[in-house]
């Protein structure tokens, strides 16, 4: 079967302030952990899985120990047949990827770095818990270059808390110097839980949504103007650089979660489902060796009603939209009619726009979707 690897990774060096994915201290217990993705990934030996793109994410895959991508990358070849030309990503912090962690890693197939960048301004990155400072991200991506690889993507944050329009201009300019085909701007969003959201609540911290929006719009552009084009919500390529490994989540395409905390998207006879392995490290280990056959654990099918929305979530991220024909061809029913009531007011209040047989949401429509989503699921 052809389905994308996803490999959580869940370590980290510390917890940034904003962050609430899956992450744990790195305290030696991660020296247990390549053990574990052997195990799992051994598993998927016998579905003949045929893997497009592999993202090993986290967390920060640059804090494990060396080897420690080395041993992965033989695992996956070992229990999945990477296709030709398969897009390899590796997810890294300026602070721990070094000149020689990046050769390591291009040696064992890595051929794309996504950079956790955030920032170029010293004070916005100490206010966000990074690790790193920002003459860290050049000198990374140095380093990424002259191990052989030059697909790179740096991820950016806006909107921060003491952030000004002034200073997100000039990361942005100091960003586009350093020529990377890739760039993903998060306009901030803030999770329950996270230190952020606790000084948030006590009013240590304000949020600008005012200025948040303004900076948006900056970085669309100066973006668009340096030659990246806004191909989804958050993300700019130049041509043919797009993620593919992203790609297969907004196209939803099936796809393997490997790790604690990790998804995935798979179809069987009994329909299209989603399943999870626990945000765990013990329960995830339970999980192995209590019930090895259950290689999707806490898997949940998906009805028509899910799938549709799905649909239209997933789809409208993305510049070139939904298409109509597709949907039809797949739910046996128009969008129009799916959601009927829906369509023409978003038309007519110029938030989504017609292109042939695509649906796809406006500039403005684009930072307004979470709000678009509420009418479709209202009416679903």
């Amino acid at each position: 079967m052809e389905a994308s690897l996803y490999i959580h990774v869940p370590f980290c060096t510390h917890k940034c302030a904003y962050c609430s994915f899956f992450s744990v201290p790195r305290d030696g217990g991660e020296r247990s952990y390549l053990p574990l993705l052997v195990r799992e990934l051994s598993g998927l030996e016998d579905l003949g899985v045929e893997a497009p793109t592999l993202y090993i994410g986290g967390g920060t895959p640059s804090c494990m120990e060396a080897g420690f991508v080395e041993g992965l990358m033989a695992a996956v070849r070992q229990s999945v047949r990477l296709r030709s030309g398969a897009e390899v990503t590796c997810e890294a912090n300026p602070e721990t990827f070094t000149p020689a962690l990046a050769e390591r890693w291009a040696l064992a197939g890595v051929n794309r770095i996504s950079l956790g960048a955030q920032s170029l301004e010293d004070g916005v990155l100490a206010a966000m818990g990074r690790g790193h400072r920002g003459a860290d991200v050049p000198r990374a991506v140095e380093a990424a270059r002259k191990a052989g690889i030059e697909n790179i993507s740096l991820d950016l944050i806006y909107g921060y808390p003491g952030q000004t329009l002034a200073g997100w201009e000039e990361t942005l300019k100091g960003i586009l110097e350093l020529d990377v085909p890739h760039l993903s701007c998060y306009a901030l969003t803030v999770e329950e839980g996270t230190p952020l959201a606790r000084g948030l609540a006590l009013g240590t911290l304000a949020l600008e949504e005012e200025s948040q929006a303004d900076m948006g719009d900056l970085a669309v552009s100066m973006l668009h103007e340096a030659g990246y084009r806004r191909y989804e919500i958050s993300n700019f390529a130049k041509p043919g650089q797009e993620s593919r490994h992203n790609t297969v989540y907004w196209e939803r395409k099936p796809y393997l979660g490997i790790g604690a905390g990790a998804h995935g998207y798979l179809w069987e006879k009994g329909g299209w489902f989603r399943y999870f392995h626990a945000n765990d490290l013990g329960a995830y280990r339970e999980e192995l060796e209590t019930a090895p056959e259950k290689r999707f654990p806490n898997r949940g099918y998906l009805s028509r009603a899910e799938r549709m929305f799905e649909a239209v979530m997933l789809s409208t991220r993305m510049a070139r939209g939904l298409d109509r024909t597709a949907f039809c061809r797949e739910f046996g029913i128009r969008v129009e009619d799916a959601y009927p009531g829906v369509i023409q007011p978003l038309l007519e209040g110029n938030l989504l726009m017609e292109r042939g047989e695509y649906l796809a949401l406006t500039p403005r429509g684009m930072d307004l979707q979470n709000g678009i989503l509420m009418k479709f699921m209202r009416d679903c």
